[in-house]
């Protein structure tokens, strides 16, 4: 009995991954868990994870989505098996997100049309990795140069 394959599958051929991109071991798992059909990134709630795909992941939206078509959420592998999906809460992300960092005010990046001036002005270029490094480091130091111009009063 062959099973129609999920629509998604067709989607990721399209994209060009290889097939059995999904069914790898736990150790090439990336650090961060993006959502399959979405793409967002789960940070907090309860996601829906295959134990046979280690990288198939729903977020509670997607699986049901998945549940209004079939009783229960799973997913039809690339090799056309059906995998039951088990629920995980995720509790990744700190409710404290202040980074304690003051912030600093600077008329370089109020908008975009200061910052292109600024970029123009001083001739820096992002055409090549050396030319942005080149730039980021002589904007940097431009920050750096403005910070040690400003009254300790002045930072907010």
């Amino acid at each position: 009995m062959e099973l129609d394959p999920p629509p998604w599958l067709n989607r990721m051929r399209e994209m060009g991954y290889p097939p059995g991109y999904l069914d790898v071991g736990a150790e090439d798992q990336p650090s961060g868990i993006t959502i399959f059909d979405c793409h967002d990134p789960i940070l907090s709630g309860n996601r829906w994870s295959c134990n046979q795909c280690k990288r198939f992941h729903l977020c509670s939206r997607c699986a049901e989505l998945e549940r209004e078509s079939s009783e229960q959420i799973t997913h039809t592998s690339i090799r056309g098996e059906k995998h039951e999906l088990y629920q995980i809460r995720v509790n990744d992300v700190s409710s404290d997100t202040e980074d304690g960092d003051f912030v600093l005010e600077n008329d370089i990046f109020n908008d975009r049309q200061s910052f292109l001036k600024f970029y123009q002005g001083n001739h820096y270029q992002f055409d090549s990795l050396g030319l942005a490094k080149h730039s980021s480091m002589m904007i940097l130091h431009q920050l750096k140069n403005c910070l040690q111009h400003f009254p300790s009063g002045m930072m907010m």
